[in-house]
């Protein structure tokens, strides 16, 4: 811990990762803990586990952090020993719906030892279409979750691997459409304190439809729209003004009112996001 202190105010947090066992013993939380109060920055628990069964993989996998299942006995640990958490490293699951997993995480709550949530969400396999609407899934999940933090997987295209995948960026640094969706995405977002809730999700056809409400805005993340999306919950405030459209993989905006939304989104690729004020 003491060496800590040499690079203490070049980090924003720090993460500590137990090989081995979900249960640290207590001297390293006694020392996790310390490492918060002397050096004044939040820091993280995660356990890393190897061969780890995977339902879809042949061989085993490392996992690293904890499934929202873990947590509660987490807490109910750090509480016999008096101690608190900043924040807790969770493990999403890859065949997991973004949106789902992230949302799961409300069904431990409240816990009274752990801060927030650090979310690690995998972006698997290497079409790029499939991969933008999964960052754009996860960022959306997580907007709606006071403290949460989010982390995409990998951020540079792997293909020297038993699991290819593409990245935020390819290998030669060019940001890929996922990329894109997540910028857009999190400016629209986060440019207002407004606090999310999540509503409920509409599927029609293939094309899937994520909501969540503040006090003055609504938002609709349009997951792969078919060539005549479905989209019957959608309606704006303000007087019948209309709603903002982004093309978050392509970065582009535009307005339309009700009745031009099929036609505003029919035949698109890639995440959308609708907003009404």
């Amino acid at each position: 811990i003491d060496s800590l202190g040499e690079f203490a105010e070049c980090v924003d947090s720090m993460e500590l990762q137990v090989a081995g066992t979900l249960w640290p013993d207590p001297d390293c939380l006694h020392a996790l803990s310390r490492c918060s109060r002397e050096f004044g920055k939040p820091a993280a628990l995660a356990p890393l586990l190897a061969r780890e069964r995977s339902p879809s993989k042949y061989h085993p996998r490392t996992r690293i952090g904890y499934r929202p299942a873990e947590l509660e006995e987490l807490d109910r640990r750090l509480a016999a020993l008096d101690l608190r958490l900043d924040r807790v490293l969770c493990h999403l699951e890859p065949e997991a719906d973004p949106w789902d997993a992230v949302l799961s995480l409300r069904t431990c709550l409240p816990l009274s030892r752990i801060g927030g949530f650090d979310c690690v969400v995998e972006l698997s396999g290497t079409d790029d279409v499939l991969a933008a609407d999964r960052a754009a899934e996860a960022l959306f999940a997580a907007a709606t979750q006071p403290g949460c933090r989010l982390f995409l997987s990998p951020f540079v295209d792997l293909d020297r691997t038993n699991d290819p995948s593409h990245g935020l960026l390819d290998r030669l640094s060019n940001p890929r459409p996922a990329f894109h969706a997540v910028r857009c995405l999190n400016t629209a977002l986060f440019t207002s304190p407004e606090p999310l809730r999540p509503l409920a999700v509409e599927q029609a056809g293939s094309t899937r439809v994520l909501a969540s409400r503040g006090e003055k805005t609504s938002h609709w993340l349009v997951i792969s729209p078919g060539r005549s999306p479905d989209l019957p919950r959608l309606e704006s405030g303000g007087g019948g003004s209309g709603f903002s459209v982004i093309d978050l993989a392509g970065g582009l905006r535009r307005w339309a009112k009700r009745n031009e939304l099929e036609q505003v989104l029919a035949g698109r690729a890639g995440p959308f996001l609708v907003s009404s004020t």
